[in-house]
């Protein structure tokens, strides 16, 4: 990810540098010793808002790696001591800093590429993360740790437009977001995979899995997921009336942030669960990480969610567990979660009784408890099933 600083933007003092690339507002001063062009390294969660940045790095673009504090080269993602960020000096005018987080590259639009942020974590087979709209990997904070001490290797990313990744203004469909999700598995080689999609998500796994097949999938997981076609037609009277949809539209483009607001709240049920199962503070967080999405993205996915999936749903041929709570206001479990069982050879349903569509926080241990539980079980050569080649 490249990020240029204009010139003549202001050095904030005695200020965490990194916090301040982040909103942009931060520049370089003089470099002593001559370097025109300068790279940093960091990793994205030891942001700091003090005077110190753990992992950070300086180089002339060509030249070797140096750590300005303790001169001696440095490798790409070394974690070093505290360095004073006064003895880092960038040089004056625009200057091109890299972090070398981790990407992957799906695309390109005009001059730019179009990246994916993942995070990659602990051993044994993998499970990949595929978040909700509008938010980011991060909203599965509640599943990670419990994943990792279980002994799985966690892949989160960020869909395009959300969270870390890029912000192109188009690729919003299910056929591109999926082939972004191969991407992913490729270039990570990921094998005997468990992939997990909540809500929006739950898209890219059925769109994914009928696209693709499963030779590198051993299983998948639905959770308050929008399969298996959430309109409602003649030939689908389950689904949702169309006029919803609209209404969610028109409210994004009349005022995104504020109609945020009143998603959240149906999103967790606050007014059953605030102060219980969710706080304040989690409904901050998850608006802050909304709302600094992509405009174009946000929108662009509500039609997205109109997409029909009955035929990938019927061409899965590995286990699938579903979780939908019965309670749940943005996609509800009757159009939803309750038809996905009737559509998979194979699969479970798990009802969360009052749950609402944010489960993987409110009920977060139940979520867990039956994500682990099926990722432990056994799995056996499926049986030809009559009415499916």
């Amino acid at each position: 990810m490249l990020i240029e600083f204009p010139r003549a933007l202001p050095v904030p003092a005695s200020t965490g540098i990194f916090e301040h690339i982040w909103r942009g507002t931060s520049a370089w001063r003089s470099n002593p010793a001559g370097y025109s062009r300068c790279v940093f390294i960091s990793t994205w969660h030891r942001l700091t808002g003090g005077d110190t940045v753990l992992a950070f790095a300086c180089r002339m673009v060509g030249s070797s790696w140096r750590d300005f504090s303790h001169k001696r080269p440095v490798v790409t993602g070394q974690v070093l001591p505290d360095t004073n960020i006064d003895d880092v000096w960038g040089s004056e005018g625009a200057r091109k800093v890299r972090f070398f987080m981790s990407y992957i590259t799906v695309g390109k639009e005009n001059s730019g590429t179009i990246d994916l942020y993942y995070e990659d974590h602990g051993t044994g087979k993998p499970v990949v993360l595929i978040h909700g709209w509008p938010l980011s990997s991060m909203s599965w904070e509640k599943q990670v740790p419990a994943l990792l001490d279980a002994g799985y290797r966690v892949v989160a990313y960020d869909r395009r437009g959300f969270g870390n990744s890029a912000r192109p203004t188009h690729g919003y469909d299910y056929d591109t977001l999926a082939e972004d999700l191969h991407r992913l598995m490729t270039e990570l080689d990921l094998r005997d995979a468990t992939l997990v999609g909540f809500s929006m998500g739950g898209g890219e796994v059925a769109r994914y899995l009928g696209t693709h097949g499963s030779d590198r999938v051993e299983k998948a997981v639905f959770v308050s997921a929008i399969p298996p076609f959430l309109l409602k037609t003649p030939e689908n009277p389950e689904g949702v009336e169309g006029s919803v949809f609209d209404g969610i539209i028109e409210s994004i483009v009349a005022d995104r942030p504020a109609f945020l607001t009143g998603f959240f709240q149906d999103f967790y049920n606050a007014d059953l669960f605030l102060g219980d199962r969710i706080s304040d503070e989690v409904l901050r967080l998850i608006w802050n990480t909304a709302a600094a999405a992509s405009p174009r993205g946000t929108l662009d996915c509500v039609s997205a969610w109109l997409t029909d999936f009955r035929g990938d749903l019927a061409s899965i041929d590995v286990p699938v567990l579903v979780i939908h709570g019965d309670a749940d206001r943005i996609v509800p479990f009757p159009a939803s979660g309750r038809r996905i069982p009737g559509l998979v050879k194979e699969s479970r349903l798990v009802v969360i009784e009052g749950g609402p569509h944010g489960v993987i926080w409110t009920h977060a241990g139940e979520v867990n408890r039956e994500v682990l539980g099926f990722l432990g079980e056994q799995v056996e050569p499926m049986q030809p099933v009559v009415g499916f080649s």
